[in-house]
Parts: structure tokens; sequence; C-alpha cells
């Protein structure tokens, strides 16, 4: 079992459950973050992680979130579950929503201050991958300059 926080340095934690579960298909991931938005939460359960809580929670729900991974669960922090419960009958739009987890780990990467070539080493990709991504995820945001991106990012709460 892993205990995870997404905001880790270089690689991001998406990326890391992503590889982790190629590595080990057993492996139970409970992602413990600062992040307890709906785009965080969906991602990270997308990619593979068994469970999901936020800093925030009290101490006795984090200690059951980690009992109930471990015993082959899965545990979604009850305010984040009611929020996702919630978010799934309005008809509210986020502007990273229809991001892949690649375009997330790009953009948090971006919005870190890293260069072209440093994402591609990061995240595993070529030079032309990572910029054919930042050009794709520009269309998607509307956005016309990678500053634009940046702000956007720190805006919805990437970084």
């Amino acid at each position: 079992m892993v205990i995870l926080d997404l905001n880790l340095p270089g690689i991001g934690g998406l990326e890391v459950i992503a590889r982790l579960n190629i590595a080990d298909p057993n492996a139970r991931v409970l992602v413990l973050s600062m992040h307890d938005d709906e785009i965080h939460v969906t991602r990270a359960l997308q990619v593979g992680a068994a469970g999901y809580v936020s800093k925030n929670a009290p101490p006795d729900e984090i200690l059951e979130a980690i009992r109930r991974v471990a015993a082959g669960h899965t545990y979604l922090e009850h305010e984040i579950a009611e929020e996702l419960a919630f978010s799934s009958v309005r008809t509210s739009w986020h502007p990273l929503k229809d991001l892949s987890s690649r375009d997330l780990e790009v953009l948090r990467l971006l919005a870190k201050g890293c260069t072209l070539p440093q994402i591609a080493d990061t995240v595993g990709i070529s030079y032309k991958t990572a910029a054919n991504n930042c050009s794709q995820i520009k269309a998607k945001l509307g956005a016309a300059t990678t500053a634009d991106l940046v702000r956007l990012a720190m805006q919805s709460g990437l970084i």
C-alpha cells in the first residue's frame, strides 16, 4: 500500500499512480492531498487510486481510509464523496475538466516553471510530444500563450 501526495517535486502524483499500476497492478494507492476539488479527485481515481482523503480530514477518517484501502477496499472522504455526488447532477463547468491526466501533468509542470525539455524528461516523452501536448492544451482551454496556461492552472488550484 502506498499513501501518496499529489504534489511531488518533479513527476506529479497522477503520473506516479499510473506508473505504480503498470509496475504492480495489485498496488493499493491512497491519495492524501491538500486538493479536495472534483478535478484532482476524479483524475486520481481514474488513473487507479483506490482511495482519496484530504489533509483536512479528521485523523480518525484518515485512519479509516488507510485500513479500508490496505484491506483491499476503496475509500473516499465523506465530504469529497458528497461533493462528487452533487457535482454529477449539477451543470457546473470546470475549465480543466476536459483535460486528460497527461494534459494535467504537463500543465502542472508548465505552471511550476518547467521548460518543455524538462517536462519531456520528467514525464518520459519526447520533446516534440511535450510541445504537441502543450499546443493541444492551449487549444482545449482557448489559451493563446503559455502564460495564459500558467494563469489558468494557478486559478484552478493545480499548483
